[in-house]
C-alpha cells in the first residue's frame, strides 16, 4: 500500500490548473463559430461574387439581410427571400386549384355567366397601381463605389459625386424583391428601369434616383416609383 499526502495533491492541483490549452484546440474552438456563406457580390477583405467563405455569424446575418451574401446549408446557398417567394408561388398555386374545384362543382347550377377577360385583368392592374402609391419611396439600394471620394483624417466625408459608377448593379428583379416585402407582385415582364444616365442595358450601374416603371396594358397607361442607388458607407 502507498499514501499521497495532502501537500501533494495541492501541489498537483495547481499544476493542472497551470496547464495551457494546445494552441490548437483554442483555434478549434474558434472555428465552431464561423458559419459559411455564399457572397452575392464582391466584398472588399472578403473576396468576389460566388465565393464561399466562413465569417462571424453576426457578419453574416448583415450580409444576408443586405441581400449580399447567403448561408450555405448542405453544399447549397439559401436564400430567405428566395425561400418566401417559392411559399407564396406554392401557397398561389393551391389557391387557383380549390378555385377551379368550386367552379367546377358549381357549373351545374349555376348560369354560364360570360366574363371579359379583359375587365379581369383591368382589376388587378387598378388594385397594383393602389399598392405602388403606398409602397414608401424611394427604395433605397446600397452599393459600394468604384472611385470612392477621399477625405483627410478628422474631416467630414466628402458628398457623393452625381452619377458615381458603383460596383455591381442594381436590377430590375432586385426591386420586384423589395417590393414583395411590401406585399406587392409585380411581373418582371411588365417593368424596367426609364432609360437615362446611369441605366445601362436595364440597370442601375451608377448612384443616383431613378423612376422603375410599370406597365399596365390593360388600362392603357403606365406607373411607377422612385429609386435610390446610394453610396455603402
Amino acid at each position: 500500500m502507498f499514501s499521497v499526502r495532502p501537500a501533494q495533491l495541492t501541489r498537483t492541483a495547481r499544476s493542472l490548473q497551470s496547464t495551457q490549452l494546445p494552441a490548437w484546440s483554442i483555434s478549434t474552438r474558434q472555428a465552431h463559430k464561423l458559419v459559411e456563406v455564399e457572397l452575392q457580390d464582391e466584398i472588399l477583405g472578403l473576396g468576389i461574387r460566388g465565393d464561399r467563405v466562413p465569417v462571424a455569424p453576426g457578419r453574416a446575418r448583415t450580409l444576408q439581410k443586405d441581400r449580399r451574401a447567403f448561408y450555405v446549408v448542405k453544399g447549397l446557398a439559401v436564400s430567405p427571400m428566395r425561400d418566401l417567394l417559392r411559399k407564396v408561388s406554392r401557397m398561389e398555386s393551391a389557391q387557383a386549384e380549390r378555385d377551379r374545384l368550386l367552379r367546377e362543382s358549381l357549373a351545374p347550377v349555376e348560369p354560364a355567366v360570360e366574363v371579359d377577360p379583359q375587365e379581369a385583368l383591368r382589376t388587378l392592374e387598378i388594385d397594383l397601381r393602389t399598392a405602388l402609391s403606398l409602397v414608401p419611396t424611394p427604395l433605397s439600394f446600397h452599393r459600394r463605389l468604384i472611385h470612392a471620394p477621399t477625405s483627410l483624417p478628422g474631416q467630414q466625408p466628402s458628398p457623393t459625386p452625381a452619377n458615381s459608377e458603383i460596383f455591381g448593379s442594381v436590377s430590375v428583379l432586385d426591386v420586384i424583391t423589395s417590393l414583395r416585402e411590401f406585399g406587392v407582385v409585380v411581373d418582371e415582364a411588365q417593368a424596367a428601369f426609364e432609360e437615362g444616365m446611369g441605366v445601362e442595358k436595364g440597370r442601375l450601374k451608377a448612384t443616383g434616383r431613378f423612376e422603375f416603371v410599370v406597365q399596365l396594358k390593360a388600362l392603357g397607361e403606365k406607373t411607377g416609383i422612385e429609386v435610390e442607388v446610394v453610396r455603402e458607407v
